[in-house]
């Protein structure tokens, strides 16, 4: 059933919606990472490792900061909102990562009664693009999937 597979109850979920921030790098650490921006981050990932038995071995050390927003039919203005409050006051400090480290902002969307809408206003592209983001975003569209597949 799709419910139990994606962890939701299709009679109150349209959709879910996640806005992270990753930092990649073969070379520098996640604590290195931490201490030059001066932030905590959500998750880590140290190069090698594996994201949970029988995964794939990470091939870069991972730094993951969330909007700490829950994903279930959330907006992508409160997603945006809750990540930059967490990244401004350190947001002069991502000029001092290293250029081995990759810069990814990734927005992911899960549609089940509906696709949300994902629109970036200018000044929240502006925002990453000032920190040195490139923006990733992934659609699920899982409104034909019916509920006992």
């Amino acid at each position: 059933m799709i419910s139990k597979k994606h962890g939701h109850d299709p009679k109150i979920q349209n959709y879910e919606l996640g806005l992270d921030l990753i930092l990649f790098s073969t070379v520098t650490s996640c604590e290195e990472i931490s201490r030059i921006l001066k932030l905590t981050p959500s998750e880590t990932r140290t190069k090698g490792s594996r994201p949970r038995p029988g995964a794939a071995r990470s091939k870069s050390n991972i730094w993951l900061m969330k909007s700490g927003m829950r994903p279930l039919n959330s907006s992508l203005s409160e997603q945006f909102d809750a990540l930059k409050a967490k990244l401004e006051k350190s947001a002069s400090y991502f000029s001092q990562l290293p250029e081995n480290v990759v810069r990814q902002v990734s927005c992911v969307a899960y549609g089940y009664k509906y696709i949300p809408e994902i629109l970036f206003e200018p000044k929240q592209l502006l925002f990453f693009a000032e920190l040195g983001f490139r923006l990733n975003i992934a659609v699920y569209d899982l409104t034909s999937v019916s509920e006992d597949s």
